[in-house]
């Protein structure tokens, strides 16, 4: 009875004009109800004029419910949402849905299946030698495998925000049984129930339609909400480089229809043009490959200022998306200018906006990112990046992926400039926003925390360079365990300075347990190192062990073979010493002049050689 007083007050103050604007109602599957609650939602829609939601578990509820608030914020307020969607969880400042919990992707046999590939190839790496050819292969499968599935979480979240739209309108039974389909995690069948042949039979005979009735218009109305949804089901299936030809002719079908439907210069079409436009995909760096969706993107433009004049915000996200495009061209052609597009873009926002307004930051960030993968001029890239600082703080605040982003662009500059403080200055701000909004066990914060040892390390503070690098090490177990199957070379250089700087403070048995697991990832260099630390702990077979694993997996390096004779001479074995100096001089005649070494300077102390 409490909770239907609420809804009461707030359904009265909504039919009277007033907040709030929206009603969002759900009611949970499953268990029995009480008679009265029951009673409450049989005859919920007859006394509120308001359908409700269904819901199994607190994702499927807060996953609708975000879909919902999305497809209000588009609609109605003109803003869109900022979300991220990593390791399996849609992230809103922090970890707000388990995409495995919701049906629409839980369900999904073709996501089940890749993340049971992703599982299988990381087991396959664990225990596969690194020097197995096998060994880079599934590597290189399981950096596939992982970009795969970040695309496909992106596209299915992005196919359940497109049936929330559509489904507050119109329908055929067909598009409802594909939308059926869809939420239950069944994707394939959702594209077969869209069978493009019988969608466009179904259009042409509507397009007929036009000239007698209205029926053909609300019909072919329906065929591009179908395509729609086929192209959404395709999205969840195909990477982003991967052959978009499909989608592409299928945006061509649908902008032919929009132009049966409204007219060749209608702005309906021009929104089409764009979709069109963008469904070439960003990232091949090739100047040719762009030509196309650029001519389409231009008679969007000309649609729009030709609707809307020259200063409306459609024509500025235009100009922002062809800025983008040129952005791309620019790796391949020289001419190519992305900055007059930027420009106009920043005039018309500036005007409509205001200066403090996060679409006016959105094009200082770009403009930034462009100087700064294409010039050295460095001042250019921070005067902008800190104009786009500024604005987001201002506007959506410091916790927020695009001013971690931000962050990320000037310490890249700064390291450019060998300011290594102000570079790690802008990393750590980097860090807090990524643990709190990406977490701290993401892939971005762990190469986060690398940057920031390895800049520590360059300055030269060693009790930093020693936390931070253990708080990587830390955070990549978290992500991979012991066994580390995504174990970098970053990692690998990480365990061997703490090693050292173990070994110089002299707690040998620390630096032992890094040593060991850079050496255990294939590095001769670290083997070395770890035999003086056994030295030092009286570990003597240990020692000669790794001294021998290091000349074994790099038999012509002679700092190896000289560091050995080293340790037999520190033994008094001094003809085996001498014989490893001997070999040392037949691999390099000028080692001694390179780098006299301790082994060599013992023995011409003793006049064991001149």
């Amino acid at each position: 009875m409490y909770t239907k007083t609420e809804l009461d007050t707030a359904y009265n103050e909504r039919c009277a004009g007033n907040n709030p604007r929206r009603l969002y109602v759900y009611f949970k599957d499953g268990g029995e109800l009480p008679e009265d609650l029951k009673d409450f939602r049989d005859s919920f829609i007859n006394n509120y004029g308001h359908f409700f939601c269904h819901f199994e578990n607190i994702d499927t509820l807060k996953a609708d419910f975000l879909l919902q608030f999305m497809d209000y914020q588009s609609k109605e307020l003109g803003v869109k949402s900022s979300i991220e969607i990593s390791n399996g969880n849609v992230i809103i400042g922090k970890e707000y849905v388990e995409l495995t919990n919701v049906p629409f992707a839980g369900n999904n046999e073709e996501y089940n299946l890749l993340l049971k590939s992703i599982k299988k190839t990381r087991r396959l790496i664990s225990v596969t030698d690194e020097d197995d050819p096998e060994y880079a292969e599934y590597k290189e499968e399981l950096k596939d495998l992982e970009k795969k599935l970040s695309t496909m979480e992106s596209n299915l979240w992005e196919q359940a925000l497109l049936i929330t739209r559509l489904s507050t309108s119109r329908c055929s039974e067909r598009l409802e049984r594909a939308m059926s389909l869809f939420n239950r995690g069944d994707n394939k069948g959702a594209l077969a129930v869209l069978d493009e042949e019988a969608i466009e039979k179904d259009a042409r005979h509507n397009i007929n339609l036009l000239k007698l009735a209205d029926e053909g218009r609300r019909g072919l109305e329906i065929n591009i909400k179908e395509l729609e949804m086929r192209i959404a089901s395709l999205e969840c299936n195909i990477a982003p480089l991967d052959d978009r030809t499909e989608i592409v002719e299928l945006r061509k079908k649908i902008l032919e229809w929009t132009e049966a439907l409204y007219g060749g210069d209608s702005v309906q079409v021009a929104d089409r043009l764009m979709d069109l436009s963008r469904a070439f995909g960003l990232g091949i760096i090739d100047s040719q490959y762009y030509q196309e969706p650029i001519q389409y993107a231009l008679k969007s433009l000309r649609l729009y200022k030709q609707h809307y004049g020259d200063g409306h915000l459609s024509v500025s996200d235009v100009y922002t998306y062809l800025g983008d495009l040129q952005t791309q061209v620019r790796f391949t052609d020289d001419n190519a200018n992305p900055m007059e597009y930027y420009s106009n873009a920043h005039e018309i926002r500036i005007k409509e906006l205001g200066e403090n307004h996060e679409l006016v930051a959105e094009v200082y960030y770009k403009i930034a990112m462009y100087y700064s993968l294409f010039s050295r001029e460095y001042d250019t890239v921070i005067e902008y990046s800190n104009k786009a600082l500024q604005i987001y703080q201002n506007t959506i605040g410091e916790n927020d992926v695009r001013v971690s982003d931000t962050y990320r662009t000037l310490w890249h500059i700064y390291e450019k400039k060998r300011d290594a403080s102000k570079a790690v200055e802008c990393a750590l701000k980097t860090l807090a926003i990524r643990e709190s909004v990406l977490g701290k066990f993401n892939e971005k914060t762990v190469d986060t925390l690398y940057v920031i040892y390895r800049l520590f390390r360059e300055i030269g503070d060693e009790e930093n360079t020693l936390k931070y690098g253990i708080r990587y090490g830390e955070y990549w177990q978290n992500i991979a365990g012991d066994d580390d199957p995504k174990l970098t070379d970053a990692l690998t250089d990480m365990c061997i300075q703490l090693g050292l700087h173990y070994f110089v403070s002299g707690d040998y048995l620390s630096s032992v347990s890094y040593l060991q697991k850079a050496a255990e990832r294939g590095s001769a260099y670290a083997y070395n190192l770890l035999s003086y630390a056994y030295f030092r702990l009286d570990e003597i077979k240990k020692a000669f062990d790794a001294i021998d694993m290091a000349i074994a997996m790099d038999p012509l390096c002679p700092n190896y073979i000289d560091s050995k004779g080293e340790h037999l001479l520190n033994m008094g074995k001094e003809d085996e010493a001498l014989e490893c100096w001997k070999q040392v001089l037949r691999l390099d005649p000028e080692f001694l002049e390179k780098n006299e070494s301790d082994l060599y300077s013992s023995l011409k102390e003793k006049g064991l050689v001149e």
